[in-house]
């Protein structure tokens, strides 16, 4: 799983518009190797709004004003390495989980959830709205998130599709990993509760399609 830019908060950011990285042919005016190597690792988007002409005397092309170039920066320093995401998804103990409702306005509510393979899963009551939602939309994005002050923010935001299964065996082992998860020991009687509980219950797995990341740690005070 791979990340990718943090949401839109803070001075670390700026609004991208969910730009294309300009690492190849594609870039603004391509006209010569240097100016692929200065816009290496820059928006196209901001190579397209904002040019400067060089002014160090080396070549072709325009470049960002350094502000900018600052930003993009740091948007990807609070980016969280593949494996910095999985430790957080494994200290996590709540997933928020929006939906799509049918005026078009986000269902969000909060829930436990365990990793199976990889994939962010949750169980929830067969009947409930977000089930409802994701069978009509199978739209969804997710979020676990740490942290109290700005400078300790940290979280990871998963963008994807639901697969939806009501398989008794499925539901069932889903919720007997989120039972040892959240509870502890998964003895008999917790087994029997769970079994009960999976024939109302649908288990729901997190197919991602953009994966957003961010640590304000790794920015150590410098906004």
């Amino acid at each position: 799983m791979l990340s990718d830019a943090a949401p839109g908060t803070g001075a670390a950011q700026v609004d991208l518009g969910q730009p294309e990285i300009a690492t190849n042919s594609r870039m603004l005016a391509p006209q010569c190797d240097e100016l692929q190597q200065c816009h290496r690792g820059i928006p196209l988007s901001l190579a397209r709004r904002i040019t400067l002409p060089r002014l160090d005397g080396g070549g072709c092309g325009p470049v960002l004003p350094l502000a900018l170039m600052t930003a993009v920066s740091r948007r990807q320093q609070i980016r969280m390495s593949d494996e910095e995401i999985a430790a957080l998804l494994d200290a996590g103990r709540t997933l928020h989980v929006a939906t799509i409702n049918r005026d078009g306005t986000p269902h969000l509510v909060p829930l436990y959830y365990v990793v199976i393979d990889g994939v962010v899963t949750f169980w929830t009551y067969t009947k409930s709205q977000k089930i409802r939602n994701l069978e009509r939309d199978s739209r969804l994005t997710v979020m676990v998130e740490d942290g109290q002050g700005y400078d300790q923010l940290r979280g990871v935001q998963i963008s994807g599709t639901a697969t939806l299964s009501t398989d008794l065996a499925t539901v069932s082992d889903v919720g007997g990993r989120i039972y040892a998860r959240y509870f502890g020991e998964f003895n008999d009687a917790a087994r029997e509760s769970v079994a009960g509980s999976a024939r109302k219950r649908t288990a729901v797995r997190v197919q991602p399609l953009r994966v957003a990341s961010w640590d304000h740690r790794k920015l150590a005070g410098a906004y």
